[in-house]
């Protein structure tokens, strides 16, 4: 049987993408990096919750503070880009987040920010990433559907 490494390369492909769509990231080192700080987080989700090194939950634990620290420094970033008037200001719920305030004139603090892009990110990930697995999975195993799909054909007959 040959080893498939379809949901790997889904959660890059995931992560790659909600990284630009919600907080605009662009950088392919940090999004490899936030990669390798997910994988962590989703198997600490369903692990036991022993705070001890070396359990999947410590990992997990540190990965999400490794994360939240990356955004916040993505959002310090994008703060000084925007008051530095460094180009056109980006369209994205970061910057929106951002420039919002309540109606006392306050602003989203870094940190809860960071945590509600963390939220984003991890709806926009794992969920997604094993949606696109399992579709490979039964084109695969479905030579009909295949040949739909690669030729564009409607599905309903």
């Amino acid at each position: 049987m040959q080893e498939n490494h379809v949901y790997s390369l889904a959660k890059t492909l995931t992560l790659s993408i909600v990284c630009q769509i919600f907080p605009g990231m662009e950088n392919p080192d940090r999004i490899v990096r936030l990669v390798r700080y997910f994988n962590d987080v989703t198997l600490g989700l369903h692990s036991i919750m022993v705070n001890f090194p070396g359990t999947n939950f410590y990992r997990a634990s540190k990965a999400a503070d490794a994360i939240r620290r990356e955004l916040m420094k993505v959002v310090r970033e994008r703060r000084a880009a925007m008051v530095g008037g460094g180009g056109a200001m980006k369209q994205d719920i970061l910057s929106h987040m951002i420039v919002v305030s309540d109606p006392t004139g306050k602003g989203i603090g870094e940190a809860e920010i960071a945590d509600k892009m963390m939220g984003l990110l991890v709806a926009g990930y794992a969920n997604v990433a094993v949606t696109i697995s399992f579709f490979m999975k039964f084109v695969g195993e479905s030579p009909d559907i295949y040949n739909k799909v690669l030729l564009g054909n409607d599905f309903v007959t």
